[in-house]
């Protein structure tokens, strides 16, 4: 990360571009003076600052995954038009942001096809702020290419800095001098609204899937160490919201409907939904 930030790594979407990778050049930061861009280079200066100037060591492991349940979403429908599994437990968050919902086993990240969204090119909304925060996740903008239709990414293990208040040019961050834990995000890109296309079979077998992959559903015979971390901790809360209904204009009724129905098929017991 710190090659990064010196462009001793440059962007391998420049020399790569058929892979499809996100851009990263902290370069750009340098050039604004004014929230909210300012703010979230701030916030990814305070890991810097935290972990470089203040003897506090780096402990655990981050990990990125990829998951996808093609197999399953292809017969989804019939899937879950058979189940019997009963509605998760639901907690309606109306004054709470998902940063600010703790603890949590796992929260969404509203998330670009290209990971990381307008993080270096002037955005500033939830994917943006989330990455900024947990500086770490910025490493994946190295390597995770984008994502197809039936993924996700999950980004494991990554540290949460300190949190956002206020909007737009009154935007602050608000560093947490304490280690904390670790926090486990799920990347997920919703439906762009283009005319019914979100309402469609099709999309909603898309943004289904994706949920059901992000919450902790797994394709039969799927193994290895991740499988094992899922299993303990499905029974935590995921924390969402209005997926896909701010830049990318989705219906909030329909998102909460997906993600209620893969929280529950993913054998959640709760689902923390915020409005705000």
């Amino acid at each position: 990360l710190s090659s990064c930030f010196f462009n001793l790594i440059p962007s391998p979407s420049k020399f790569f571009p058929q892979l499809s990778l996100p851009q990263i050049d902290f370069e750009e930061f340098f050039h604004i003076t004014l929230a909210p861009k300012k703010t979230l280079f701030d916030a990814i200066l305070f890991y810097f600052d935290f972990y470089g100037s203040k003897l506090n060591f780096l402990t655990g492991n981050v990990s990125f995954c990829r998951r996808s349940n093609k197999i399953f979403v292809e017969s989804m429908f019939e899937f879950v038009s058979k189940s019997e599994k009963k509605i998760c437990e639901i907690q309606i968050e109306d004054s709470s942001s998902i940063e600010d919902v703790e603890p949590a086993r796992i929260k969404a990240d509203f998330a670009n096809e290209l990971l990381g969204g307008g993080l270096f090119y002037g955005g500033a909304l939830q994917e943006e702020k989330m990455f900024a925060a947990r500086a770490e996740c910025i490493l994946g903008m190295l390597f995770v290419s984008k994502m197809e239709a039936d993924e996700v990414v999950m980004i494991l293990g990554v540290k949460k800095m300190g949190s956002f208040v206020g909007k737009n040019l009154n935007l602050k961050f608000v560093g947490n001098n304490e280690q904390g834990n670790r926090e486990d995000i799920v990347a997920m890109d919703a439906v762009v609204k283009d005319g019914d296309k979100e309402w469609s079979r099709e999309g909603i077998r898309r943004d289904l899937g994706k949920a059901m992959s992000g919450f902790g559903l797994e394709e039969e015979g799927e193994g290895g160490r991740e499988e094992e971390r899922d299993l303990k901790v499905r029974q935590g809360a995921v924390v969402t919201g209005n997926w896909g209904c701010g830049a990318f204009g989705g219906d909030k009724s329909l998102k909460a409907f997906e993600q209620i129905i893969a929280a529950s098929e993913a054998g959640r017991e709760k689902i923390v939904y915020c409005t705000w």
